[in-house]
């Protein structure tokens, strides 16, 4: 009976395994900015063409790498929008202004869509460092 490592360098000799081909720091400079432009999977398997769909995924995860946050839709809710905005430009997501807000899911959930509550409205402006203000037409 052979050894592991007979069989694995015969193999290598013969050409019948594959060889491991270390990451260059241009292929990571490239990974990165495939990734910063939110690049899908398959493309980045088209542009690493020795490298298997798991081992671009390991190297994401290894280098951590994390794909762009997508823009908030508008909710219709000028004052909702408002808060989305603010905790966006703040790096904070609605997981942390609900935990801030001491308001469950309220934004995280978008619990706001069956009525908007003036509570966790007035807790996010105080949480996000804004104030609540009502200007009348007349």
């Amino acid at each position: 009976m052979k050894a592991r490592g007979a069989i694995t360098n015969r193999a290598g000799c013969l050409n019948v395994s594959k060889h491991y081909v270390p990451w260059a720091g241009a292929d990571h400079a490239k990974l990165r900015k495939m990734r910063q432009d939110n690049a899908h999977i398959s493309d980045l398997c088209a542009a690493f063409p020795g490298r298997s769909r798991e081992a671009i995924k390991y190297r994401i995860e290894l280098l951590k790498l994390q794909k762009p946050r997508r823009e908030f839709k508008s909710t219709g809710y000028a004052i909702i929008d408002s808060i989305r905005q603010r905790a966006r430009y703040l790096n904070m997501s609605m997981r942390e202004l609900d935990a801030g807000c001491r308001s469950k899911n309220y934004f995280r959930r978008s619990v706001w869509r069956s009525g908007l509550s003036p509570n966790a409205v007035a807790a996010a402006a105080r949480v996000l460092g804004g104030r609540l203000s009502i200007e009348w037409d007349d």
